[in-house]
């Protein structure tokens, strides 16, 4: 889970450098500036959210049944933030 928080940490930073967008909660970034920047639909951002929903679930599961739930949504969430990354990367190599 730490590792998915650092990755989604490092890409707000990145948008951040590419896009004017507010300071607000990490959160809120996200979705304003994927969205703004073409790189997710609002489906997408909605799964973002999603992403780090979990993200502060996990950091506090003691419940065994709910790090189940956890961990079986990791292998969707690394492929929508793959995606994204790869987006941001892209626009990033044409500046």
């Amino acid at each position: 889970m730490a590792d998915v928080a650092v990755a989604i940490d490092r890409a707000i930073r990145a948008q951040k450098a590419f896009a004017d967008v507010a300071d607000k909660q990490p959160r809120d970034d996200l979705e304003r500036a994927g969205m703004q920047m073409g790189l997710v639909t609002d489906a997408e951002a909605a799964a973002l959210d999603d992403v780090l929903k979990d993200r502060n679930l996990g950091i506090h599961a003691y419940d065994p049944s709910l790090a189940e739930a956890i961990k079986s949504r990791l292998p969707g969430h690394r492929d929508l933030l793959a995606t994204w990354l790869n987006g941001l990367e892209q626009r990033m190599a044409a500046q």
